[in-house]
């Protein structure tokens, strides 16, 4: 029945192919004179530190010194979709390297290559936290193949260089950076340090760069219509601004705080759902403690801003990417934390029935430009329909009752 099982992955591949390019198709907006970028990703192409501008300033003055004040439109599309397909590919190559002895491996793999782990790149493109991911895969392939030493120097040096691009890093990208560290050269981890310094170099943050000077890029991006456009006066708020605005947004009323709870949902489903099934499917110990260790630093990023779904996919993201460096009985904890996730990790890998419940999960994903915001939106019947199919043909008890079958 060799050509049978061939068949189910020939199969697989297509549908997980036209689901993609779907979701991909959908997650895109390139009606813009930007292109496919948004013009609130733009403005941190063009910023610099000449301008007056204080943070998320190092990206844009790299693009105008090497530009020389003026960007084409359609070389920063090209950059951005490149990085937006590098990023997450890598990751999940990275991954799913280790498991493709396992059984209907490239079904998980296929179903979280079409969900928001990629999708979501491209309906962010031009992010500059994009380049922050793609510093963080740099520094996981060169931790371990330098000294110490040297590893804490380039550690050092990536992380100010991710501050500068974008003051967020402190919170998701930064703490990876620790982690790869430590993993990279059996190191001690120490929470409450990270924990410490973070906060120091947040304060700092808030009180040094919280107010930005209302000024205007000098450097332009040129337009599908010939025009010059320029980074307006109010590209970057303040950090209370930020925070006032999410509060409203939240709590202002009944409905908004509704709307909140909505949001949690809908942001959450997939990443924890992906979560838990690679866990169980893949016997990976390591991947909930990953994604534990970083996610509790996000936090200050959900109360001052509203693109949860982003940082959520991110940090599953690098969860992955940390898991893929450890061995199977590596132990992120001690003491009573380790105890305590044992414990959790235990019911987590008895939960049979999240068997299929990712694809269903990535079916019923329907990209659209809200993702970011609201998280999942089950509202397209196709793929909805296909992911049933898909889960009852590829199922593990499914396929196990057809074994029997065959040798009764």
């Amino acid at each position: 029945m060799f050509w049978l099982s061939r068949f189910r992955v020939l199969f697989a591949c297509l549908f997980g192919l036209i689901l993609l390019v779907t979701n991909i198709y959908k997650a895109l907006n390139c009606s813009q004179s930007f292109g496919c970028i948004d013009p609130y990703w733009t403005n941190f192409w063009l910023i610099s530190f000449a301008d007056g501008y204080h943070r998320r300033a190092l990206l844009g003055h790299i693009v105008g010194s090497i530009s020389g004040g003026i960007l084409d439109y359609r070389i920063l599309n090209a950059i951005a979709f490149i990085i937006a397909a590098l990023a997450p590919a890598f990751v999940l190559l990275k991954y799913f390297s280790r498991y493709v002895q396992s059984s209907n491996w490239y079904l998980v793999f296929i179903v979280l290559l079409v969900g928001p782990t990629t999708t979501v790149f491209f309906e962010v493109a031009g992010d500059p936290l994009h380049i922050v991911f793609l510093l963080c895969l740099a520094y996981f392939f060169l931790a371990g193949v330098l000294p110490v030493i040297f590893s804490v120097i380039l550690a050092c040096v990536i992380s100010i260089l991710m501050l500068l691009i974008h003051e967020a890093s402190l919170f998701i990208f930064v703490p990876a950076i620790y982690l790869i560290h430590c993993f990279s050269h059996q190191r001690k981890i120490s929470l409450p340090f990270l924990a410490m310094a973070l906060v120091v170099t947040g304060g700092l943050f808030t009180v040094i760069l919280s107010n930005q000077p209302l000024v205007e890029s000098r450097a332009g991006l040129l337009l599908k219509d010939n025009s010059i456009y320029h980074a307006p006066l109010d590209a970057l708020p303040s950090y209370m601004v930020l925070l006032q605005r999410e509060a409203q947004a939240y709590f202002g009323s009944p409905y908004d705080f509704l709307i909140m709870i909505r949001k949690t949902i809908g942001a959450f489903a997939f990443p924890v759902v992906g979560l838990l099934l690679l866990s169980k499917l893949f016997k990976d110990r390591n991947l909930i403690g990953c994604f534990l260790c970083i996610f509790p630093f996000s936090l200050p990023l959900f109360v001052i801003a509203h693109d949860w779904g982003r940082f959520l996919i991110y940090i599953l993201l690098i969860a992955m990417l940390l898991s893929s460096k450890l061995r199977e009985d590596t132990t992120l904890f001690s003491g009573w934390w380790q105890t305590v996730y044992e414990r959790m990790l235990a019911q987590v890998l008895r939960i049979e029935i999240l068997v299929g419940a990712l694809p269903l999960m990535a079916a019923l994903y329907s990209a659209h430009g809200n993702y970011r915001i609201f998280g999942l939106k089950p509202d397209n019947v196709m793929p909805y329909c296909l992911g049933l199919l898909l889960m009852v043909l590829y199922s593990g008890k499914y396929a196990k009752k057809i074994g029997e079958s065959e040798h009764a």
